[in-house]
């Protein structure tokens, strides 16, 4: 941003480019512009564990001027399932967005499950591209999948990484785009049986449409 309410030049160019105005959040729905009867949303989300596991990788290795902690990862597992951490609860985010019956409470947002994009990443696009009203053929979505590959996206990560974000070197490898994988599939790597526990009471007591 260039002061207050200004976008940086770069991407106003990039914007002015195609006609439209994208931004990424982590924000609830209730505090996007609302009013706004021709904006568009996508919601990607992921299951509870990835979602834990990711957003503990990323604190870890972020300063504690930036928010960043230094947990172990049962207290993180803690502050995560009782929401004391940024963004607040996952289950009352998830919630914000598609409502707890799971049906979609605006027309206007477009759900998205994580592993639905690694399953069968073109129709997944297919799908946005129908949701936005643009004019993108099949042939300019297969020629688009190499750039959306995580092995792309490993390969060029500061294109993806915050660039507002200050992180800490720890030495172990630590990068923005990480490996894709879920925390279930690899299981005993990160939590322990106590964790899990944790979750099993979490998801639980807070009862969400996936």
């Amino acid at each position: 941003m260039e002061g207050e309410g200004k976008i940086n030049s770069k991407a106003r160019q990039s914007h002015q480019s195609i006609g439209a105005e994208l931004y990424n959040t982590h924000l609830w729905y209730e505090s996007m512009p609302l009013s706004n009867p021709l904006a568009k949303y996508i919601y990607v989300h992921r299951p509870a564990r990835d979602a834990c596991a990711s957003f503990y990788h990323h604190l870890t290795h972020m300063t504690a001027v930036e928010g960043g902690v230094k947990e172990n990862v049962g207290k993180f597992v803690d502050d995560w399932c009782s929401g004391a951490v940024a963004f607040g609860g996952w289950a009352d985010h998830l919630n914000s967005w598609i409502g707890k019956e799971g049906k979609g409470k605006d027309e206007r947002v477009l759900v998205v499950e994580y592993e639905e994009m690694k399953k069968d990443l073109p129709e997944v696009l297919r799908k946005i591209v129908a949701h936005c009203g643009l004019s993108v053929t099949d042939e300019e979505i297969a020629n688009l999948l190499p750039k959306l590959s995580l092995q792309y996206m490993k390969a060029n990560c500061s294109k993806y990484e915050p660039k507002s974000v200050e992180w800490i070197e720890k030495g172990d490898g630590f990068q923005f785009i990480r490996n894709g994988e879920g925390a279930k599939a690899k299981k005993g790597s990160l939590f322990s049986d106590a964790d899990e526990l944790k979750f099993c009471r979490y998801l639980s007591n807070n009862l969400v449409p996936i």
